[in-house]
């Protein structure tokens, strides 16, 4: 099954445009049972996300932030709470210019780091 890993919601200005809430209500219909949120700029959806998700009870939330690694857009998924610290730490002032071993991509790190734009088109089309 297909799980999308960097969806971004409205708090990725100028790259999301849709609420949290709206994300986890297409994500259910369309037939998800886990999605992940990995926005940019501002981490204040990701409570919003893990929220609605979770309340469903029908989609396991996963989270993380896109930032920029040498120029290129890069999302780092969370995967324990040492893991988020890192990510809310980093997402708050790098934007550009960081090296992945800055916040780490070791699997004891608590981060897993995915590099490159996903091929699959936007949940919301057609």
């Amino acid at each position: 099954m297909f799980v999308e890993l960097r969806a971004h919601t409205g708090f990725s200005f100028g790259d999301g445009t849709v609420s949290p809430e709206a994300l986890v209500t297409r994500a259910i219909a369309l037939g998800y049972t886990a999605l992940g949120v990995t926005d940019t700029a501002d981490l204040g959806g990701i409570p919003r996300f893990v929220h609605a998700a979770n309340t469903s009870g029908h989609l396991r939330p996963i989270v993380g932030a896109e930032l920029r690694v040498d120029g290129r857009p890069a999302a780092f998924i969370v995967r324990t709470p040492e893991g988020f610290s890192k990510v809310i730490s980093a997402g708050g002032s790098i934007v550009s210019g960081v090296s992945p071993t800055v916040i780490g991509s070791r699997p004891r790190s608590g981060i897993m780091a995915l590099i490159g734009r996903s091929p699959v088109p936007p949940m919301w089309s057609g």
